[in-house]
């Protein structure tokens, strides 16, 4: 009888070394890769065609192969507000797990400093993912409307399609209106900047202002034929592509015309820029942040960005939140100078 118990304690302790063993060595199901099973949303603050859909469109592959779980990754454009419903929805609505990012328009920070209608966002509070690379813009118009620089374009009226007073497509040539005296007339309404690009080729509008990135990888063709000239560089400093071309900061004609420039033109970072909504989930954020340096750096995504000509220079998200209190940071003297400019 005692021989029969030591086998039986024996057998017991033998069969529970070997459930602790398979216990151990077998994933337990919240060991799973956190994004195993889930589907991602990129929220775009434009409509489809324009250069923000492209660009996410091409790199939406190279971040899904750099998760842990392969989630599946989708694209959502959220047009209208001149940005602001975009950013409204990843501030306000989207859920906070991670499986809701977005980009915003470069100018949408400094519409919230300006408090803009529309804004029920903290930009500051935004969790940044980082950023693709350092955005300028161009004020590009058609080669036949005879204008070659902006004091050509105090002489002769030059039609500029735009969305709305959010945007760099109004605010800039508004802006250089009242300081160059340059007599750009800004058409309102468009729906983005496939719609306005658009509008430039039928000869509706002819020109705008918009990202350098953008012209050069969306409408390649339209420098390929020397059908644009571009008027001046917004941004603090030149385009590399560009460098022949002055900044609109650089032909300031006035201390006041530099700071407030300089304000609409500072936002150069913040223009292909990955966020998630406040208070994302910690451990999400760790692998998107992640994630997107690891796609921004892969080989294969940059030999294809090179092939269509946009520029990858990676932004660490500290850097963007940076940026972002630089910008709420703006001193109210020159917010002010800049309402009254924009309000006229």
């Amino acid at each position: 009888m005692l021989r029969e118990d030591k086998t039986m304690k024996k057998f017991t302790l033998a069969i529970m070394t070997l459930l602790l063993s398979i216990f151990i060595l077998t994933p337990s199901v919240a060991e799973q890769p956190y994004y195993k099973n889930k589907t991602i949303k990129i929220v775009l603050p434009v409509g489809s065609g324009g250069a923000f859909s492209a660009y996410t469109l091409l790199l939406i592959p190279y971040i899904k192969k750099h998760i842990p779980g392969n989630p599946t990754i989708i694209m959502e454009n959220r047009p209208g507000g001149g940005g602001f419903r975009a950013a409204n929805y990843l501030y306000n609505i989207a859920p906070k797990d991670g499986t809701s990012i977005g980009m915003l328009l470069s100018g949408t920070t400094m519409a919230a400093r300006l408090n803009t209608k529309g804004v029920r966002f903290d930009p500051t509070k935004f969790d940044y993912l980082g950023g693709g690379a350092t955005i300028r813009g161009t004020i590009t118009i058609r080669r036949d409307t005879g204008v070659t620089s902006l004091e050509d374009a105090k002489r002769t009226q030059v039609i500029l399609g735009s969305s709305r007073p959010s945007s760099m497509t109004f605010y800039i040539p508004k802006a250089v209106n009242h300081y160059f005296g340059t007599r750009f007339k800004i058409v309102k309404g468009y729906k983005g900047m496939g719609p306005i690009d658009h509008a430039v080729e039928r000869n509706e509008v002819q020109g705008r202002v918009t990202a350098w990135e953008g012209t050069k990888s969306t409408r390649r063709h339209w420098l390929t034929t020397n059908y644009v000239v571009h008027l001046a560089t917004v941004g603090l400093t030149r385009e590399p592509d560009l460098p022949k071309i002055p900044t609109i900061v650089e032909l300031a004609p006035t201390t006041e015309a530099k700071q407030v420039l300089s304000f609409l033109s500072g936002n150069g970072t913040l223009g292909r820029m990955f966020l998630a909504p406040p208070n994302t989930n910690p451990k999400a954020l760790k692998i998107l942040r992640k994630a997107l340096m690891d796609a921004l750096n892969d080989p294969k995504y940059r030999e294809q960005a090179s092939l269509r000509h946009i520029t990858v220079s990676p932004i660490d998200w500290r850097v963007l939140l940076r940026d972002v209190k630089r910008v709420m940071g703006t001193n109210q003297r020159t917010v002010d100078l800049t309402k009254n400019v924009l309000e006229k």
